[in-house]
């Protein structure tokens, strides 16, 4: 896929991937109609996921790439330049990105609350999740050393390479109201609140970067600052509001659902 979205022959990028996952869910509940209603249970998840995502640089992308390591090496003062030899560039990349997690919930309706046909509803979850990523990312560049524009020996291979693995933890109690009156069995309104939570993890297209910036340094050189900040990306959380009816309209003939 050409992925720089330009009618420039800069890079494209191809990604295989392998999937496998495992769900469980085990929930208890009270019986029939009673004043209080209950639901408690536990949830457990495990997937795989294995990337094979090479990106490869084209002409566009080479002369971009040796630009940017002549300008820094003239900022630094230095009377040297390069010229890259390959024709393309591919930086290979291979992920292993497991992802496993537990929740244990809870959730509890209250039925005639203070006044007839009111409820309310209160649930409680808490959500562990354990994300890692296993990666091995690595390129070779070909070039050509000047000094004062002439050559300097015969032109030589420069190794680029990250590897290692990372992971991450996050716990988190997620709570949820709802308050329900029910004119009868089919027309009620509600309103509810609930904290919404998604994970943290890894951005993979990050690697491509972060080795064009190795050379943009020292040939072979560990790439600048913590691999690990540059490539997770953090949880999202939110409060989420609503209210709104459910209505049976025309003898039975018209369901109306309204909320905001």
């Amino acid at each position: 896929m050409d992925q720089d979205f330009s009618s420039d022959d800069i890079y494209t990028i191809a990604q295989n991937q392998k999937q496998s996952a495992l769900t469980e869910e085990v929930t208890f509940k009270s019986r029939g109609s009673r004043r209080w209603n209950w639901t408690i249970g536990a949830f457990g998840f495990y997937q795989k996921l294995k990337t094979d995502a090479p990106v490869t640089f084209k002409k566009g992308g080479l002369e971009m790439i040796q630009r940017f390591m002549n300008d820094a090496m003239s900022a630094a003062g230095a009377p040297v330049s390069i010229e890259i030899l390959n024709e393309t560039m591919p930086v290979y990349g291979f992920y292993d990105t497991p992802v496993w997690g537990t929740a244990l919930f809870h959730q509890s309706t209250f039925n005639d609350l203070f006044v007839d046909k009111l409820s309310a509803t209160l649930g409680l979850r808490l959500d562990y999740e354990k994300t890692a990523i296993a990666h091995d990312t690595h390129a070779s560049l070909l070039a050509q050393t000047y000094m004062r524009g002439k050559p300097m020996g015969e032109p030589t291979t420069s190794e680029y390479a990250i590897n290692g693995k990372e992971e991450d933890a996050y716990l988190q109690f997620l709570p949820k109201l709802a308050l329900k009156y029910a004119f009868d069995s089919q027309n009620n309104v509600y309103a509810s609140v609930s904290r919404g939570y998604r994970s943290g993890g890894y951005n993979i297209q990050m690697f491509s970067d972060t080795i064009q910036g190795q050379m943009r340094s020292q040939p072979g050189s560990e790439p600048a600052g913590n691999i690990k900040e540059v490539i997770r990306y953090k949880p999202e959380y939110s409060w989420n509001y609503e209210i709104g009816s459910h209505f049976t309209l025309r003898q039975n003939r018209l369901w109306a659902d309204v909320a905001l």
